[in-house]
């Protein structure tokens, strides 16, 4: 999280101005990581706020005693007020401080540094490509003029970063016997929203394809998934959703869930935020997930188990966001690679294996995303054309 917001929210605590909103995002960047927890309870400790007063008092003297003058009689009454009156007289001194320790105390964490011979990548943008039943490629996302489509059974509205199926006519789309499927298909560094006939939400992050049928019909509403995408689905309890993909298949009735189902991914994971779903492994094997869980194969060892889970983690990508706990750097570049479309060069294996923990911004340029993970993670990181080079910092 930005450090200023940090800062700024750490001085409204001292001053009892926190509401309850700023008090959940500051406990959670204290929890996020232990050192977190180190330098916040350094900052606002009464001996290092006094030091820190002194400091100022001694470098800043002229500047900002002047602004006190008026309200308090000298300098020394200040240093024989409580902690609370110093905090109620230091509103410029303690935002400046609390500041400089959040660039300076977490293990040199927030030190800035430029990276060796960074260059620009973009962020990825709404784009993907829509093919027809008959074949027909459809470029989405390079305009932003609204367009139409007549499928027949299906209107198909584009805006550029959704696509939306409604049934043309109703009546007669509940009697169609032949199911006719549609993709939509997102590259590296694209991502798009489409809404389904039935009036399911589906999120396609980078490199993903879905398969679905341009009308529901039959006993249930199945889509396939190649990739990573998070579900919207509409309730319909006489039609249950299917995500089929290559390793399992996710069964629900009407809920919100994360799957990530890449081929170059060794574990297929189904994430579920809200209502329950169903996971199942060739017929054979099944569990039932509530709020919080989430389902993993393993591919190498065919292990398929469940466990508790924070669901931000797998799903803030859809809000703008990757959030990482202590994941391994090889698993994070992986992730980043899809997005912003390069490849990657480690110096050596065991640099794969370095953790970070935090959220960084989807549509921040690379260069600011990579100086975070240098920083916090003392590596180095050289992009030459399409490819990310990894080394320890020297």
């Amino acid at each position: 999280m930005d450090q200023y917001k940090i800062a700024e929210l750490i001085f409204r605590e001292l001053q009892d101005k926190l509401s309850e909103e700023e008090r959940n995002i500051l406990n959670h960047w204290i929890h996020q990581d232990p050192e977190n927890k180190i330098v916040y309870e350094k900052i606002i400790s009464e001996e290092n706020i006094k030091k820190r007063m002194e400091e100022y008092d001694e470098i800043e003297t002229e500047k900002f005693w002047k602004k006190f003058e008026a309200r308090i009689e000298g300098k020394e009454k200040i240093r024989r007020l409580s902690i609370v009156r110093i905090m109620k007289y230091a509103a410029i001194l303690i935002p400046v401080f609390i500041t400089a320790y959040l660039f300076t105390q977490r293990g040199k964490l927030f030190v800035h540094k430029e990276p060796a011979q960074m260059v620009s990548i973009p962020p990825g943008t709404q784009k993907a490509i829509l093919t027809t039943s008959d074949n027909e490629k459809i470029e989405l996302g390079h305009t932003a003029n609204k367009r139409i489509f007549d499928f027949g059974k299906t209107i198909v509205t584009d805006t550029s970063n959704t696509l939306t199926y409604t049934n043309s006519n109703k009546e007669e789309s509940q009697s169609v016997p032949v199911v006719v499927f549609n993709s939509l298909e997102t590259p590296r560094g694209g991502e798009y929203t489409i809404v389904l006939s039935d009036g399911t939400k589906v999120f396609l992050n980078a490199e993903t394809r879905l398969t679905f049928p341009e009308l529901f019909n039959g006993r249930t509403r199945e889509v396939i998934l190649e990739g990573e995408a998070y579900f919207e689905v509409t309730k319909r309890e006489s039609q249950p959703f299917v995500v089929k993909t290559a390793d399992m298949d996710v069964r629900v009735y009407g809920t919100s869930f994360n799957v990530s189902a890449y081929p170059s991914d060794n574990v297929t994971y189904a994430t579920l935020v809200d209502g329950s779903v169903e996971v199942v492994i060739d017929e054979t094997k099944a569990v039932r997930l509530e709020p919080g869980q989430q389902a993993l194969y393993n591919r190498s060892t065919t292990e398929f188990n469940s466990r508790e889970v924070e669901t931000w983690l797998y799903t803030d990508w859809k809000n703008g966001l990757f959030s990482f706990k202590k994941e391994p750097l090889e698993n994070i570049l992986k992730k980043l690679s899809r997005w912003y479309d390069f490849e990657m060069v480690f110096a050596s294996e065991d640099l794969k294996y370095r953790s970070f923990t935090g959220d960084l911004r989807r549509y921040d340029n690379i260069s600011t995303i990579l100086d975070m993970i240098s920083i916090a993670s003392d590596l180095e990181f050289k992009i030459e054309g399409k490819t990310i080079f990894i080394t320890r910092s020297k």
